[in-house]
This record gives C-alpha cells, structure tokens and sequence, in this order.
C-alpha cells in the first residue's frame, strides 16, 4: 500500500471484506486520506465483530475530515461506528454523512451518540439522509437532509439533542420532515415545537 501513501480520497461503494479489521487496515494504510467514502459494505464474517474500544490509531495514519456512510451492513457498520467513536484518526473530522435504512436505525440509534460526543466538536456540517417507508404508499423514500417522522420519534428527540450538544462548530441545523398522512396537524406542531424548545435551551 505504500505506493498510495499520498491518496486523498477513497470510495468504496458494493464490497465485502472478511471483517471490520481488514477495512480498518486499508484506511490505515494510507496516511494522506482525507476524505473517505464507505457505501453498501459488508463482512463476509457475518456478524459484527465489535471493536474492543481502545482507540486503535497506528503511527502514521491519516486525520480524515470526512466521512461518508451509506447503506453499510451490520458486519462492517458497527465496529466502524465504534472505532469512530474511540480513535484519533477521525479526530479532525469537519464533515459527517450518513445514510440510515429502517432496518439499521436501533445500531444508530446506539453508536452514534457516542461518536458524535467523540468528534462533534470539529464538525462543521452534519447531514442524515433516512431512507424509511412511507406509511400511506409502503414503498421506499429517500429525502436529503432528513428526519421523518418515525426518525424522529425512534431516536428519540432527548436523545437527538443530547448528541447535537457535543457539536460545537455547527452553525446551522436543517430539519426536513416527512410527516405520514396518518398523523394529524396538532402532532407535527407538537413535535417542531418539542424540537425548537430542545435545541434553544
């Protein structure tokens, strides 16, 4: 891998790797990234091996100040998420993205936090992108930027703001909400206002 050393930019979109350990051993490897991509990634291995948290962070290896997650399986996304959370190769990190399915929102719901309090004080831009079902059409939606409904209220908005806390630097928060036509007026004014009143204080 040496003959990458000065690669700033890495996607890797529809891959399966045996484990989390050989991902984290790429990224490792290449000293110069700056920015990295990870879409539609598996582990051959099945389940997650969970990272034991201790930060792992070799000499040489890069401060990568973007991330970008999309569609990542259980395999490969939790231990990442944890590694996220402990080491300091993503200690300089100014840009997170996030590509969140129904099926993946309880891992989300448990490992973000802790690594939004790990790095959220170098993020300039947060973005979720939550791609869940609409309950009048049942089919599939993708929306930028967003927080239905069932985001919302599955994360919890406690738990929302309580990881939005650790985000010092970001200067503006963006929610677009898609609001299922099974739920009246009053709850969407309820909820925009529950969130206003978090956020403020």
């Amino acid at each position: 891998m040496s003959r990458f050393s000065q690669l700033s930019h890495l996607d890797l979109w529809h891959f399966t790797l045996y484990s989390f350990e050989d991902l984290r051993r790429i990224i490792c490897a290449l000293p110069g990234l700056l920015d990295l991509t990870l879409s539609n990634g598996d582990a051959a291995s099945g389940s997650p091996s969970h990272h034991d948290g201790t930060g792992f962070t070799p000499r040489n290896s890069p401060r990568i100040r973007k991330v970008s997650l999309d569609q990542m399986k259980r395999g490969i996304m939790v231990p990442f998420l944890q590694w996220l959370a402990s080491t300091n190769v993503f200690s300089t990190c100014v840009e997170l993205e996030t590509g969140i399915w129904d099926d993946a929102l309880e891992d989300w719901v448990t490992y973000l936090p802790p690594v939004l309090e790990h790095i959220g004080c170098t993020l300039e831009s947060l973005t979720y992108h939550y791609y869940g079902t609409c309950l009048n059409t049942g089919t599939s939606s993708s929306v930028f930027c967003i927080f239905c409904w069932h985001f919302l209220h599955s994360i919890g908005i406690d738990r929302l703001t309580a990881s939005l806390v650790h985000c010092t630097c970001l200067s503006t928060l963006v929610l677009h909400i898609f609001f299922p036509d099974s739920k009246s007026w009053q709850d969407l004014v309820t909820t925009l206002h529950n969130i206003v009143l978090h956020i403020s204080s």
